[in-house]
């Protein structure tokens, strides 16, 4: 695990956490949304995403990024835990 982003990534607020917007294809007007990306590594040593959906890009509010954010930070820094300890994730 890394202590600091690499250069060319966009982590946000810690290393392994990313902040970005997504298109949703599936509903009409393909609206955006913003989402907390959270890079993780399985048991079998496969990479994963888990992802944290704020709300709709256009009527977020601060206090549901914020509620995102710290759900995306829970779930990277119990997976670190894990990892530190020898534990499975």
């Amino acid at each position: 695990m890394r202590s600091e982003p690499q250069r060319n990534k966009q982590s946000w607020w810690r290393n392994g956490v990313s902040r970005h917007f997504r298109v949703d294809n599936r509903r009409h007007g393909r609206p955006l949304y913003l989402v907390f990306g959270v890079n993780w590594t399985d048991a079998d040593g496969k990479k994963r995403m888990a992802t944290f959906q704020a709300a709709r890009a256009d009527e977020v509010s601060w206090e549901q990024e914020l509620h995102a954010a710290n759900t995306a930070d829970a779930f990277r820094s119990e997976y670190e835990w894990c990892r530190r300890h020898g534990l499975p994730f």
